[in-house]
């Protein structure tokens, strides 16, 4: 898509669940043109999720709320302080959705209507 229309700019959300951090540090690695990429938007989970001990979540135990710390770890575009250099003007954390449309309007890319 992004590469199909060129004169779009878009916003892209995830959730910090298992690799869209990954995924939003090499969007933003890659697209430094701001208004293409107007930001990225990474749902926080860690309040979210506790599967404890549940087998079927097994394989996902220390994958579940992924910080940009771990990005120094990973082949992601951005390092964890190249990350964080951007938190707040191009990529946001948020606890819900409500939050997340705050930050959406104070940025200008919504209406308040």
């Amino acid at each position: 898509w992004v590469y199909q229309h060129p004169q779009e700019s878009f916003v892209w959300f995830g959730d910090n669940g298992q690799g869209d951090l990954c995924t939003a540090a090499i969007l933003l690695h890659n697209i430094t043109n701001t208004s293409r990429l107007r930001g990225v938007f990474i749902h926080d989970l860690r309040n979210h999720t506790n599967h404890r001990d549940e087998p079927s979540w097994a394989g996902h135990r220390g994958e579940l709320g992924i910080m940009p710390d771990a990005l120094d770890e990973f082949p992601c575009g951005l390092t964890t302080a190249e990350f964080g250099a951007v938190m707040g003007t191009r990529a946001f954390f948020f606890e819900n959705f409500a939050e997340a449309s705050e930050l959406a309007l104070g940025m200008g890319l919504i209406g308040a209507e």
